[in-house]
C-alpha cells in the first residue's frame, strides 16, 4: 500500500476533531503520511553549488539538495528531484 492510498483510507475514515485521544491520533497519522508523498522542491534559476541542484522545500521553505537525499532534513517532507533538468 503506498502513502497515498492509505491517506485515501484515513480521509475515509473522516475527522471529527473534538478533543479525543483517537483525532489526534487520526491527525498525526494524516500527517504522517502526507510528508511520505514526494513533493517537488521550490527552485530559483541559478541555484546550483558545484553541479548539485538546490532549492527549497515546499512545506518549510528550507533548504534541500540533490544529493543529500530525497527528504527535508528540516521538517522530513519528502523531494522529487526526478525530471531535473540540471
Amino acid at each position: 500500500m503506498t502513502a497515498s492510498e492509505a491517506l485515501k483510507i484515513v480521509a475515509e475514515c473522516g475527522l471529527n476533531i473534538e478533543g479525543t485521544a483517537h483525532d489526534e491520533v487520526m491527525i498525526q497519522i494524516k500527517s504522517a503520511l502526507e510528508k511520505q508523498i514526494p513533493k517537488k522542491p521550490v527552485i530559483e534559476k541559478g541555484q546550483k553549488i558545484f553541479y548539485i541542484q538546490c532549492g527549497s522545500c515546499p512545506e518549510c521553505k528550507g533548504r534541500v539538495y540533490s544529493s543529500a537525499n530525497c527528504f527535508c532534513h528540516k521538517c522530513g517532507q519528502a523531494i522529487d528531484w526526478s525530471d531535473d533538468n540540471a
